[in-house]
């Protein structure tokens, strides 16, 4: 049996890997802490039961095939210290918003890629 200490370090990482993705692009995160990001993941794998979760939570940030709907229970498997509802909660709306604000950049990404293509095709008409 896992002890509580130990699975609420889980939590410690979770807070740590969303204040890092809320507070930086992945970019910045390459060029400032190359190895930061990898290691939260590992240590969130090592620090959650059945670690399966945290796969399923990876796929649901991808942001071609993930929902917010995706995310609640997802964050509800994560919840592995009793009575600690309020936690829960802040790490699930934390989660939601992450995804959000990532499907948000993805959304202003392609306009700026849309104008940037129809620039350049008026301005050079017959490349194609």
């Amino acid at each position: 049996m896992v002890d509580k200490e130990y699975r609420d370090l889980a939590y410690c990482y979770l807070d740590q890997l969303l204040e890092l993705l809320e507070k930086n692009t992945l970019y910045d995160i390459e060029l400032t802490h190359p190895k930061l990001l990898s290691k939260l993941i590992v240590k969130l794998h090592c620090h959650t039961l059945g670690g399966k979760w945290l796969k399923d939570l990876e796929d649901a940030l991808t942001l071609t095939t993930g929902t917010v709907q995706q995310i609640q229970p997802l964050t509800e498997k994560l919840s592995v210290v009793s009575d600690n509802v309020v936690y829960f909660e802040k790490m699930c709306n934390r989660v939601m918003a992450a995804i959000s604000d990532l499907k948000s950049r993805q959304a202003n990404l392609e306009d700026r890629l849309k104008t940037v293509s129809a620039n350049l095709k008026r301005k050079y008409p017959f490349d194609d």
